[in-house]
């Protein structure tokens, strides 16, 4: 655990502390993406501990007002005794937001993003990142603010005779400001690529759900803290547990 507070301070040294202005609306739910972007000038800086003593840490710029550009890198065991693996390439994202929001039509964004999650073995992540993606977002208010996310997919990270899209969805209710709840299904219906490995049969065969609470701390410093993989398969006892670290600042 001391590891695990020391990377938490460095983090929070790393993204200063100036308060921001805004309250920018939630690029991703907790692993998948939702139509809003980054305004200009704006950026998020992100540090995740995963399974296996895991850390991802990213940044994600608004270049424009719809046009959002990330990275992120990170590895296993880097909190433990054992020896870190690293991953084998940063993982980048960039997104476009191709038409706003209205009151009887939701928002439309396309993008890219090569980051998957999990262990990262034989080449491929324990959960595939989404690769090219189109999502809707629609927002409400009704107990807070409420959303509602749908999308589909095409990953990289698939058998060479699979070519197979997938499709997720998501909502999140902000009862305020500072206190979020999230839901996501991730269908991932290229996950038979990992198949005959029996590590990576965590889904069950039925996809991805998971859920998770996300808590100010201050106007730009949030908490999230995430149960994913809700539907495990015969091989996993128990959902993953994961906390993340958000900041939002402004240049």
């Amino acid at each position: 655990m001391k590891y695990c507070a020391k990377i938490s301070l460095l983090f929070l040294l790393l993204t200063g502390t100036l308060a921001a202005q805004f309250v920018p609306a939630p690029v991703q739910l907790i692993n998948t993406p939702t139509v809003a972007t980054l305004a200009r000038g704006s950026y998020l800086t992100d540090l995740r501990f995963t399974t296996n003593g895991g850390v991802l840490i990213g940044a994600t710029v608004g270049l424009t007002d719809r046009f959002t550009m990330g990275v992120t890198y990170g590895g296993s065991n880097i909190i433990g005794n054992e020896a870190i693996t690293w991953n084998p390439q940063p993982g980048v994202s960039v997104k476009y937001r191709l038409i706003d929001e209205g009151m009887k039509k939701p928002g439309v964004s396309v993008g890219f993003s090569s980051q998957g999650y999990g262990a990262y073995t034989d080449g491929n992540y324990e959960i595939p990142s989404p690769g090219f993606y189109s999502v809707l977002s629609k927002n409400w208010h009704f107990i807070g603010n409420t959303s509602l996310h749908a999308g589909a997919n095409y990953s990289l990270e698939q058998p060479d005779s699979t070519y197979m899209p997938s499709f997720f969805a998501g909502a999140a209710i902000e009862l305020n400001p500072q206190f979020s709840l999230m839901i996501e299904y991730d269908a991932a219906l290229n996950y038979e690529k990992f198949s005959d490995l029996k590590k990576f049969k965590i889904s069950g065969g039925y996809g991805f759900l998971n859920a998770g609470l996300r808590v100010g701390i201050t106007e730009n410093l949030y908490l999230e803290v995430d149960l994913n993989n809700l539907i495990w398969g015969e091989n996993v006892e128990s959902f993953n547990r994961e906390i993340k670290l958000m900041y939002f600042d402004i240049f």
